[in-house]
């Protein structure tokens, strides 16, 4: 449409709210989306949605049902709320965009209505997305492609190796599977897991359901690592009383106190007849740092809360030093 078609159509609209006696508050806020749509939709019969303000719910909607019949409009949802002046109401409709004005026009004559906003039909172009879990497995293939037409200026676009190495992700993103996970570290478990861990865990195989297909891989650090060992009284009572701990401290306290549980609830070594086992959920829950740890390759240094509270730790890589109590 050119330029002056457009002005024509634009300026016709205009004309004809105007035309509708409304009050100066319709004017006001016509917006914009409806304009456009009814430029390029002159005659076609859609769903709009209409917001309206009244004082009389029940008179409005009783003079609507009349006018509504009248202009062929067909009336598909509707639902109210208080406003300060009186209601407001929404009505979703099927119709023409002539039958439409002529029916607002007919109830702003019968001074029903303070206001009225009418919005276009939604835009039913809006590309599919996932709208609950479910969907969600329609998604777990789709990866971000390049235009290999294209210019690409990010760094390493070039790059052979980079290009080659992002594959590789991509395929094994595609290839994992959620019980890899909880079968290798079962392995490790009867090997290196205190024996309190493995009682709690053999409890909630039987009464949770605990299993390879149970334990989603967003959850592994908190189901594996956590919850087995929060079923003994004496973890889960120290855990709390770090927490109550470090409630009104200060800063530099509270350092101290996320050390303590860093290198006990999460990192923390025990000796089980002579052997050393693990019980943080840190290593419990990470296949990598639960074998590093008991490789005998890090240092390890008695669980001493005044040593142990002013010990840096760090969460890059595995850690170099554990406590042992």
């Amino acid at each position: 449409m050119d330029i002056e078609k457009r002005k024509e159509k634009v300026e016709s609209y205009c004309k004809t709210l105007k035309e509708l006696n409304a009050p100066k508050e319709f004017l006001d806020n016509f917006n914009p989306e409806l304009l456009e749509w009814l430029i390029k939709n002159d005659a076609d019969v859609a769903e709009f949605s209409v917001i309206f303000s009244c004082e009389n719910v029940f008179k409005v909607l009783s003079e609507s049902e009349h006018v509504f019949q009248k202009f062929h409009i067909t009336l598909k949802h509707l639902e109210t709320r208080m406003n300060t002046a009186g209601l407001d109401v929404l009505i979703k409709c099927n119709s023409n965009r002539e039958n439409l004005f002529a029916a607002m026009k007919i109830l702003f004559q019968k001074q029903l209505l303070h206001s009225v906003r009418i919005y276009p039909p939604e835009d039913k172009s809006i590309p599919w997305f996932p709208t609950n879990l479910y969907e969600l497995d329609n998604c777990k293939n789709v990866i971000m492609k390049i235009n290999e037409k294209s210019e690409h200026q990010f760094e390493g676009w070039n790059d052979e190796k980079y290009r080659k190495r992002r594959l590789q992700f991509a395929e094994l993103a595609e290839s994992y599977r959620q019980r890899t996970v909880f079968t290798s570290m079962s392995s490790l478990h009867q090997k290196y897991a205190c024996k309190e861990y493995l009682n709690n865990f053999a409890l909630l195989k039987e009464k949770a359901g605990f299993g390879p297909d149970a334990i989603p891989h967003d959850c592994i650090h908190e189901l594996l690592g956590h919850v087995p060992m929060l079923l003994d009284p004496v973890v889960a009572n120290f855990s709390q009383q770090i927490g109550m701990a470090s409630l009104g401290v200060s800063d530099e306290d509270i350092e101290k106190i996320a050390t303590l549980y860093w290198f006990s609830i999460e990192f923390g070594l025990c000796k089980e007849n002579n052997e050393m086992k693990a019980f943080g959920a840190g290593l419990l829950s990470s296949y990598g740092e639960l074998e590093h740890a008991l490789s005998f390759k890090p240092q390890y240094q008695p669980f001493e809360p005044e040593v142990t509270a002013l010990t840096k730790y760090q969460d890059e890589e595995y850690q170099p030093l554990y406590f042992v109590t």
